[in-house]
């Protein structure tokens, strides 16, 4: 007779997070579970790690050259009104059913709904430029599952002690929105 082996309950991406920076604490090498779209975007000269107080962070195991591009920043293209009533709670009562539907989707598949990974992209205005914008757009790289890339684990300072430089066209050469 052959015996079944109990399986783990599965775990979403962010508790599998946990429970290795948990671990970390004892074993500092533990591997980042690579089961993402996302994670399984990052280059071979680089690696995930966990990094106290931020999360997980991607660390290159081979010098950058300064002024170097690292990469694209990705992820689900949203307008300043879908930001902002998807993610701050003074204006959830303008949610649409679209919103839920979104948000659930996120739930279900273990992804946060933080806000956190949101970069602005100015939307020029034809007479005055980037100095008055006629409005923003973002990109949220926040879902490793819908079109975010390795780069939503970089770790960055802010000015003046930054260590990158990230730049931003509204309209790239596909007609979509690009961050480097």
């Amino acid at each position: 007779q052959i015996q079944q082996q109990q399986q783990p309950p599965l775990q979403s991406p962010q508790q599998q997070d946990q429970q290795i920076q948990q671990q970390q604490k004892a074993s500092p090498a533990q591997q980042i579970p690579m089961n993402t779209p996302a994670r399984q975007s990052l280059p071979d000269n680089m690696h995930l790690e966990a990094i106290p107080g931020k999360g997980i962070g991607v660390i290159t195991d081979a010098p950058i050259v300064k002024g170097a591009v690292v990469g694209d920043y990705k992820g689900e293209v949203m307008t300043l009104e879908e930001k902002d009533r998807r993610y701050l709670q003074s204006l959830a009562h303008l949610r649409t059913p679209e919103d839920y539907e979104w948000q659930q989707s996120r739930i279900d598949r273990g992804q946060t709904v933080t806000g956190t990974y949101l970069y602005g992209i100015a939307i020029p205005h034809p007479r005055h430029g980037i100095s008055k914008p006629k409005g923003h757009i973002y990109v949220d790289a926040e879902d490793e599952y819908t079109g975010s890339l390795w780069t939503r684990f970089i770790n960055h300072a802010s000015p003046p002690d930054d260590n990158l430089k990230p730049q931003s066209l509204h309209v790239g050469w596909d007609g979509n929105p690009r961050v480097w």
